[in-house]
């Protein structure tokens, strides 16, 4: 909704200016108040809004790995509709294109249920969903973020999602 996603744009422009205004603090001596019609070119330079990093990640076994484009500090979703529960998957959306299957395409099976919209692909010898196509993003996949190296996940913060009463 247009509410939401404005609540999400505060919180990520609250964060930024937080950061951003420590870092000038520590690097520049600074103590003011950053002016609000500085804070768009500021958080532009400082390339604290919106950094992309590459991260690595896969299946319990290692024959699926991929990797994709994302934010250091992660936000993920927590869905408890049937299967999301059950499975434990952390929700991040991401474009096909931030998206890249490294290896294991031959050791990816799919299951589908109710509308076959969505398409939960899992690696035929352990069993582990890194990533599907989800059904309220069609034209993008869901990752895991279980399943991507913790080493480049800065921080992460885990929103509740009723996927169970979604429609």
């Amino acid at each position: 909704s247009l509410i939401g996603l404005c609540a999400h744009v505060t919180r990520k422009v609250a964060y930024a200016t937080s950061k951003i205004s420590t870092n000038l603090a520590r690097n520049t001596g600074l103590h003011e108040p950053i002016s609000m019609r500085c804070l768009p070119i500021i958080i532009l330079l400082s390339g604290e809004w919106g950094e992309r990093m590459t991260h690595k990640g896969g299946c319990h076994c290692g024959a699926v790995k991929f990797e994709i484009e994302a934010p250091a500090d992660i936000e993920a979703t927590e869905c408890n509709c049937s299967i999301c529960k059950q499975c434990g998957f952390l929700h991040l959306f991401v474009s096909r294109d931030n998206f890249q299957l490294l290896q294991g395409e031959e050791s990816i099976a799919t299951y589908t249920f109710n509308t076959g919209v969505a398409k939960h692909y899992f690696c035929k010898h352990c069993g582990v969903k890194s990533f599907y196509v989800p059904r309220s993003h069609p034209d993008g996949l869901s990752i895991n973020v279980n399943c991507i190296d913790d080493a480049t996940i800065a921080s992460l913060q885990v929103t509740p999602f009723d996927g169970r009463n979604w429609e």
